[in-house]
């Protein structure tokens, strides 16, 4: 508002008109534009309309909401108090001056000036100065209208522009003859009754009327003078600004080429130009352009030749150049340029030359689309050259090989999140559905859930009780599902799924007189038999194995004495049946199954593994790898040569207590989970033969991560101690977008 009338009070002074008050004079008396006293209110109009526009919500009367500003039919104007008010002096060439002058402000669009009697009786129609023709009808439209009396009293406009028609300015043009306005009528309403008050003259909606001012020519007072801005040279149809630090806001209709360089302005902004439409060459170069914004350039319909060179522009908006069709040429040469938004160029039909020289691309996913435009494009584009990365410095654009393949990549997003925190969580097929059990400790049980294949997410589906549960594994034999649940107090139980009852049901105690404190379930099958072994972790504990016996698991053979066990793995070596035992107070030891006599055997231990947490076997390409948690000191992944176990990398680690591999269809993963950050991905890089790093995960506390493949998506559950299991979905990222 106070930057309105700043404008109305600069222009008014140039033309010698002074501006009148901010405030209408309410219940105002039959006023008519000749006997009211003071100036024209054409400033007063515009600021009282802008601020009656926030309080009316319903009413439907013609809108032009360019700038807040809402033409107002005259009635409604009535029943406000305000339908008296003089707007505008039709005889006045000044007053035709200032309404001119005002149309930059406007934005070209907004409603023109009318002008309305309420008398006894009719006035003397007052001629116009200028000529006003009607180019559409042949005649003059300058004349008298008559309306409807009401109780006496006679409405009577003259038409200056027509009663109660609200006008658009579509289109302003100069022309030899003088100053030409293109009016779009987009309504026309009585003052009272809705009826059309135009005697002799029909005009229908969007009818286009040309009226041509021809005095405006011939009166220095009556036309705006433009003048050219400080610092810059200007013709007949050009402007040139050197060192300039602000941008022209309008500029003469004849105006084609406006070049501002050496500036000290340091962006683009939304429309800077809006006002400028005749432009067809815009020149920007060797300023101090850091940044081009959205639609820096709308409004600039006719535009064929941008040029931005030599500046140091490092961020384009993606749709910075919207609305640019007729542009044929455009240069963002020598700028800071390392990447380009995808689809900047799109809408730039009638483009005939690019160029881009003197920047610093980066030939990544980021410009990916870039070089596919380049190799597609039918426009003439200077050889542009990579800056990096390493391998394509010096490559040009165009030759980059596709990078389709590498620039699809994946991440891990949360999906679901359980309440309860857990130890273990073992995944399990049964009868076509999917389950996990998982050992949660705070609430003495194993809860059983139940993948829903509707919603994508687990449910609850069963709660095993017990005391101090620590572990749950799920086997499945003879078509029977079994959960094994290891407790610290009262042994371990077996319980069995009951179709009838659909829950899971004590099946079995477990006799467990040489375990004291089980740290791990590892459940695997030799041949036709089935096993599980309870890893102890107690100083005076067993490691014990567990065979089928078509009634029961009951216990086979004695494992590992004495040295504070911590995890199990089963793995296949060579063909042979193995089991690797890792402890806090020793190496890891290896043990292989004789077929001889049906035992475990003592093989090997593996040589410089101190203090290992956990350990877990994958194979990749054939090859197969242990992954083994320390926590204290390094996780360490090892490579089966053939003979042994060698060291092949390793990962700084504090307070990691599981490191474990996992597969998404053709991709190897690993995850290091610590009690004191972030949970680290790694992805098997098959160029280096080793994982590097590849995201982070948030889980607190974490003990264990189990895939899950299903529905034609990837999941990864991750078990917490002391916080929330939560579920993460591996979905493909496209990083060229």
């Amino acid at each position: 508002m106070a930057n309105l009338h700043q404008a109305c009070r600069q222009t008014a002074k140039k033309l010698k008109v002074p501006c009148p008050a901010l405030t209408p004079r309410p219940n105002a008396p039959n006023w008519t534009d000749a006997s009211s006293p003071g100036p024209p209110r054409r400033c007063s109009y515009f600021l009282m309309i802008d601020n009656l526009t926030k309080s009316r919500k319903s009413r439907n009367s013609a809108r032009v909401p360019m700038h807040g500003f809402t033409m107002l039919d005259m009635d409604w104007m009535e029943e406000k108090g305000w339908g008296h008010m003089p707007l505008w002096n039709p005889s006045s060439v000044q007053s035709v001056a200032l309404a001119l002058a005002w149309l930059p402000h406007l934005s070209l669009t907004s409603v023109l000036w009318e002008r309305t009697y309420r008398t006894s009786a009719p006035p003397k129609p007052q001629q116009v100065p200028c000529g006003l023709s009607d180019r559409a009808g042949g005649g003059h439209v300058c004349g008298n209208a008559g309306g409807k009396a009401n109780k006496g009293d006679t409405v009577w406009t003259e038409i200056w522009t027509v009663t109660d028609l609200i006008l658009r300015v579509s289109r302003c043009s100069a022309q030899s003859a003088g100053k030409t306005l293109r009016l779009t009528v987009v309504g026309a309403k009585a003052a009272h009754d809705g009826t059309e008050m135009l005697p002799g003259f029909i005009f229908r909606n969007s009818l286009c009327i040309s009226f041509t001012l021809l005095c405006l020519s011939q009166t220095a007072l009556s036309k705006r003078v433009f003048k050219c801005p400080s610092g810059c040279t200007c013709s007949k149809d050009s402007i040139i600004c050197v060192a300039s630090s602000v941008i022209p806001r309008t500029i003469p209709n004849d105006i084609n080429s406006l070049s501002i360089v050496n500036g000290s302005f340091p962006e683009i902004k939304e429309g800077m130009f809006a006002l400028m439409p005749s432009l067809q060459l815009l020149l920007l170069n060797s300023n101090a352009l850091s940044s081009i914004k959205d639609d820096a350039f709308t409004g600039l319909p006719h535009l064929e030749y941008l040029f931005i060179e030599g500046n140091k522009i490092e961020t384009i908006n993606k749709y910075a150049l919207r609305g640019l069709r007729d542009v044929t040429h455009l240069s963002l040469a020598n700028n800071n340029l390392k990447t380009l938004p995808k689809d900047l160029l799109l809408g730039l039909d009638s483009l005939i030359e690019l160029d881009l020289r003197g920047n610093v691309f980066e030939c990544d996913c980021q410009a990916k689309w870039l070089i596919d435009w380049l190799k597609q494009s039918n426009a003439t584009v200077s050889d542009v050259y990579c800056a990096g990365p390493g391998d394509r410095k010096g490559i040009r654009l165009k030759d980059v090989p596709d990078q389709q393949k590498e620039c699809l990549s994946t991440d891990f997003v949360l999906h679901q999140t359980l309440a309860t925190p857990s130890m273990s969580a073992d995944i399990f097929s049964y009868k076509e559905d999917i389950y996990v059990a998982m050992a949660v400790p705070n609430s003495d049980s194993c809860v059983v859930m139940e993948w829903d294949h509707i919603e994508i997410q687990f449910r609850p589906f069963d709660t095993i009780t017990g005391r101090s549960i620590v572990g749950c594994r799920s086997v499945v034999i003879d078509d029977q599902a079994f959960v094994i649940v290891t407790q610290l107090f009262d042994g371990s139980h077996i319980h069995k799924f009951e179709p009838q009852q659909n829950k899971f049901t004590k099946f079995q105690v477990v006799e467990a007189g040489n375990i004291s404190k089980p740290n791990d379930l590892e459940v695997f099958q030799i041949g036709d038999e089935w096993f599980f072994l309870v890893v102890d972790s107690s100083k005076a504990g067993l490691s014990t194995l567990y065979k089928w016996n078509d009634t029961g698991f009951y216990p086979y053979q004695y494992l590992h004495e004495w040295f504070r066990d911590t995890d199990a793995e089963f793995v296949d070596i060579d063909g042979k049946a193995h089991l690797i035992l890792a402890s806090r107070s020793q190496v890891p030891v290896i043990y292989q199954w004789n077929k001889a006599t049906q035992k475990f055997a003592l093989l090997t231990d593996i040589p410089n593994m101190d203090d290992i947490v956990t350990v877990k076997s994958f194979h990749v390409n054939g090859d197969l790898y242990l992954a083994m948690a320390c926590y204290i000191g390094d996780s360490k992944v090892l490579h089966w040569t053939g003979k042994q176990f060698v060291e092949v990398q390793a990962f700084p680690s504090r307070g990691a207590m599981v490191l474990q591999p996992f597969k998404f269809k053709d991709q190897q993963f690993l995850v290091l989970g610590s009690d004191y950050s972030f949970s680290l991905v790694y992805r098997w890089d098959a160029k280096d033969k080793g994982f590097i790093k590849f995201r982070e995960v948030y889980v607190q506390w974490p003990r264990s991560f189990t895939a899950l493949s299903t529905d034609q998506r990837d999941f990864l559950l991750a078990t917490s101690f002391k916080g929330k299991t939560k579920v993460f979905e591996h979905i493909p990222v496209d990083n060229s977008l």
